[in-house]
């Protein structure tokens, strides 16, 4: 039998439907955990009976994605929009099978659609005098039945907690089903809108497997990035690069992804010589990204603005200190605009360059980095709310890694050294969960912590080595 499934997660950018076909297994999960552990997990899908022969995605129209993320968990939801939203989505449903079944040549004989989640209290709360777990997914699944001509199931989820479970994750079962092993315990982790886990120890029955949600996904990712950036997580759901050539000839590639690892030439631009780096962010406001790139062989900064299909209009070069590196993009007046901040290799300094929002900067206004720098990282170290600075070195015999505190209107504070260690990168994070920020510094292979402990941090000190 070949099953369609239709899916729409809580990120609501889209539904995906995915053509199975199911037969009878040929295996037992018994005679799989004899093999390799790579082996095994090749079989468990080769003997499990299942089969994905396609699958297809159809992005939500812009304005029923803003009707969707406006109806859930909405305190004041018109109950005539909420029904009118169920049909419609049944409507689009129903499409997006007829259509995935045309482009894959395939026809279901069952369809089996999740629904969009509106609301979902897995834990049983108080109401009108009863303890109830409740849930809502809607997309009117008669109406995509009366479209397909095909039997279609659904409320999978109102099904499980009727059942006394939680409603979600509904994924375990098909773990369970495709990598469970005799001698082998494998976890499963979905991240999707809502990441979850399902953890299979080895030779476990049926009953004997956790499955749990993990925390927010992808909706938090897309939230954020839409607030912070004005602008989707992805576009057309495959990544892709900028990659600068370091040398005389200077270019910027793009290679568009093919959303499985590999990545194709699409285009270059030249870009002065001796390009270093590459920054990205919209630096117009027009929902596109944008790219600065440093190039040390002309004293400039370049910014190509993007057209959103992956291809770029005119450099634009920006005058910066001597020989450029190092670049990255941010706030750092609170204006909502971003700047450009690049190290200047042999000036010993650091250029700021304050974005007026329409795609230009200011001229640049340079800070003094204490030791040659070519690295920079933007992070609020102190946590006064304002961003600073981090500069390493990879070239001299004298390295330093230092911080530039901010101002918070795109000025900066004299240089403080560190660390007296050379930095080829930097990351920031908190990596010891202490809710102060850390720095790592990697060198040739060996990384180095910087830490801050809570007697310098409540002093105003910066991270040092622990």
């Amino acid at each position: 039998m070949i099953v369609a499934g239709v899916m729409s997660g809580t990120s609501a950018d889209g539904v995906n439907v995915a053509f199975v076909r199911f037969s009878k297994p040929r295996s037992s999960h018994k005679q799989i955990g004899r093999r390799s552990h790579s082996a095994s997990l090749k079989a468990s899908w080769q003997h499990s009976g299942i089969e994905l022969l396609g699958h297809a995605e159809f992005p939500y129209p812009a304005e029923v994605r803003r009707m969707v993320l406006a109806s859930m968990n909405s305190p004041s939801a018109s109950v005539a929009d909420l029904s009118r939203l169920n049909f419609l989505l049944g409507e689009i449903y129903a499409d997006a099978v007829s259509s995935a079944q045309k482009k894959l040549r395939l026809k279901a004989e069952l369809v089996g659609c999740h629904g969009q989640t509106l609301y979902h209290q897995g834990v049983a709360a108080s109401f009108l005098g009863r303890k109830l777990a409740v849930t809502w997914q809607t997309g009117e699944g008669s109406v995509i039945a009366a479209r397909t001509g095909i039997p279609v199931i659904s409320d999978f989820r109102p099904a499980d907690m009727a059942a006394g479970g939680r409603g979600a994750p509904l994924v375990p079962y098909l773990d369970y089903i495709l990598y469970r092993d005799s001698r082998v315990g494998r976890i499963a982790l979905n991240l999707g809108g809502i990441a979850n886990l399902t953890a299979i120890s080895a030779d476990a029955p049926l009953d004997q497997i956790i499955a749990f949600d993990t925390g927010p996904g992808n909706m938090v990712i897309d939230a954020l990035t839409e607030d912070l950036f004005k602008k989707p997580f992805d576009r057309d759901g495959k990544l892709d690069l900028a990659v600068v050539q370091n040398g005389s000839a200077g270019d910027v590639q793009i290679l568009h992804g093919g959303g499985d690892g590999t990545f194709s030439p699409f285009g270059s631009y030249q870009i002065g010589f001796y390009t270093f780096a590459v920054g990205i962010g919209d630096f117009n406001a027009d929902d596109q990204l944008d790219l600065a790139i440093s190039s040390g062989g002309n004293d400039k900064v370049y910014v190509v603005l993007g057209n959103g299909d992956g291809t770029f209009q005119q450099p634009a070069p920006y005058r910066t200190g001597g020989f450029p590196s190092g670049i990255l993009t941010a706030d750092l007046n609170g204006d909502d605009e971003l700047d450009l901040v690049n190290t200047n290799f042999q000036q010993r300094a650091v250029s700021v360059l304050v974005g007026n929002g329409d795609g230009t900067f200011q001229g640049h206004t340079d800070f003094p980095t204490g030791r040659s720098a070519k690295l920079v990282v933007a992070a609020d170290l102190n946590s006064d709310g304002k961003l600073d600075l981090v500069t390493g070195d990879t070239y001299t015999n004298a390295p330093d890694i230092s911080v530039l505190l901010g101002n918070g209107d795109a000025t900066f504070q004299p240089p403080l050294s560190i660390a007296k260690i050379r930095g080829e990168g930097l990351v920031v994070g908190d990596f010891n969960r202490d809710g102060k920020l850390d720095l790592a510094v990697e060198d040739n292979g060996h990384v180095t912590i910087l830490q801050t402990s809570t007697a310098d941090r409540a002093e105003g000190k910066l991270p040092t080595v622990q």
